[in-house]
């Protein structure tokens, strides 16, 4: 399943000890999602946002449909 981290409190909140790290990057939201193969997790892809993010239904179709297709090109 992608890790959905909507704004920075969800990332201080799961991730304490990286806080400074949030900080630093300017990220707001952050999204990581498993390319999987043959059901293995082959790698992942990790995106970073500018602004907090709401991840609606749409936009984590649209996240998964790229780590599917990165599956595709790594069969």
């Amino acid at each position: 399943e992608p890790l959905l981290l909507a704004n920075p409190a969800q990332f201080v909140a799961r991730y304490p000890d990286l806080a400074p790290t949030i900080a630093q990057t300017g990220s707001r939201a952050m999204a990581a999602l498993p390319v999987l193969v043959e059901g293995r997790v082959v790698a992942v892809i990790g995106l970073s946002f500018g602004a907090a993010q709401a991840f609606d239904a749409a936009t984590v179709g649209f996240m998964r449909a790229i780590a599917h297709q990165a599956a595709l090109a790594l069969e």
